[in-house]
């Protein structure tokens, strides 16, 4: 199917409701059709501080900066991106993983609804 046969006007629709219903997944799916349009993709990872979520250990405790792997929760029981983590999943979404602070954060778990960080450099 040729390019030219798709209206601009579905893709921002798509585009909008991937943001709004998927925004872990946006960007990513974004740079995906970049790439396959032969647009460079933006690669410079943000400056993100990881210290405001609220990690875990794989017993639930709370994780401390020691910790080499911890867990975090970036949904709400009621489905909503938790405020303390947007910035985190967007940028996760938009470049797969990001390193802040001696870790690297991923989303992990069922639907990749969980954040998984562990420590890269000692």
């Amino acid at each position: 199917m040729s390019r030219d046969r798709y209206d601009p006007r579905v893709i921002d629709a798509l585009a909008e409701a991937l943001e709004k219903h998927y925004p872990a997944f946006h960007n990513s799916i974004l740079q995906e059709v970049a790439r396959s349009l032969g647009i460079e993709p933006d690669t410079a990872e943000p400056d993100i501080d990881l210290d405001g979520i609220d990690w875990r250990t794989r017993d639930g405790e709370p994780a401390s900066p020691e910790d080499e792997w911890a867990w975090a929760f970036s949904y709400t029981r009621e489905g909503k991106l938790r405020p303390e983590a947007r910035e985190l999943v967007e940028a996760i979404g938009r470049y797969g993983s990001v390193k802040a602070g001696g870790f690297e954060a991923k989303l992990g778990g069922h639907n990749k609804r969980l954040l998984n960080r562990r420590r890269v450099d000692k």
